[in-house]
């Protein structure tokens, strides 16, 4: 069974289908390396400064999970 994973690009509705397996897992690394072929750079660094205070437990997952929404 494959999971769809849903990249958009930008504000274009243009998407981008990744194919993985079911319980495959990715880094977040390199999850942003995929994304900012995507991205543009602004949206990049508001996605690498979540990142940051979720390392650092100024926020939560959940609360980093609806911002990268």
């Amino acid at each position: 069974m494959l999971l769809f994973l849903f990249i958009f690009l930008g504000a274009s509705s243009k998407i981008k289908k990744v194919f993985s397996k079911l319980n495959s897992r990715i880094k977040f690394h390199d999850l942003l390396r995929v994304l900012s072929k995507y991205l543009h750079p602004s949206r990049m660094v508001l996605i690498s400064k979540y990142y940051e205070d979720f390392q650092k437990n100024k926020i939560t997952k959940l609360v980093l999970v609806r911002k990268l929404r």
